[in-house]
């Protein structure tokens, strides 16, 4: 029922219209919605002829190659680490010496973090664009995984600054893996797009099924073992987000 929803509710790319003359009644509906009151005064192309087909090697070279690479990069390094804390959290947690409802409750928090962020990251991309809203977000990740590798919790200690430290992390860390597939839409020509999100979600996926493997090892190292690589992850993530040259502009001007 929701994708039936969505299938009147979602606005079609306006790439997408562009290369469709006889659908401009619809191209000049969105250009109006995202701050063009006048659509003719907006020029409505392609990114070139439209292309009916484009081989999978084009994402791996000429000027896609460093995206391609770059989202790869920050896809697979975020989705390590948010199944890393969806799988593996909560048993380290429990190692640590916090009871069963506390370790849950850390998840949630990072899971309630994680959609406030999403809004509010969506909110700062409109506003700032996408390049500094992620690096800063995937920034401010990693510091707080760094206060939770140094944080001393063994024995259950300080219960409420763990709880505060995760739903933290969920509103900057997780929030901004939730932003990459938009990245990746706008980096990635209409020709290509489709595969150019194949090929983040397979990387992000493969981030997902090394962390299944991982997290036994690295909660052995307690909270400086597990929170420490988390903080290496968001650093990785930090440079793939710099690397991308097709960010999403900001979409108003600052006042």
């Amino acid at each position: 029922m929701f994708v039936v929803l969505l299938w009147w509710i979602l606005p079609e790319s306006p790439r997408y219209l562009a290369e469709r003359p006889e659908r401009r009644a619809e191209l000049d509906h969105i250009l109006r919605r995202i701050g063009h009151p006048d659509p003719s005064s907006v020029h409505a192309s392609a990114d070139a002829a439209p292309q009916p087909y484009a081989p999978f090697s084009a994402l791996l070279r000429g000027s896609l190659l460093r995206d391609s690479l770059a989202l790869c990069l920050a896809m697979f390094s975020g989705m390590f680490m948010i199944y890393l804390m969806f799988n593996w959290a909560p048993t380290m947690l429990f190692s640590a010496g916090f009871g069963l409802q506390t370790a849950s409750l850390g998840l949630t928090s990072f899971n309630i973090g994680g959609t406030i962020g999403a809004m509010i990251a969506s909110l700062a991309i409109i506003r700032f664009g996408s390049r500094p809203t992620l690096i800063l977000m995937a920034i401010v990740g990693a510091a707080i995984c760094g206060v939770l590798a140094m944080l001393p919790i063994s024995g259950g200690r300080n219960e409420s600054a763990v709880l505060a430290c995760l739903g933290a992390l969920g509103l900057f860390a997780s929030a901004a893996q939730s932003a990459m597939f938009a990245v990746g839409a706008h980096a990635f020509p209409t020709a290509v797009r489709a595969r150019g999100l194949g090929l983040m979600g397979a990387a992000g996926r493969a981030g997902a099924i090394i962390s299944a493997v991982a997290g036994a090892t690295l909660i052995a190292g307690g909270n400086f073992g597990f929170f420490g690589v988390l903080a290496a992850l968001m650093a990785v993530n930090m440079i793939g987000f710099m690397a991308v040259r097709g960010h999403i502009p900001r979409l108003v001007k600052n006042r």
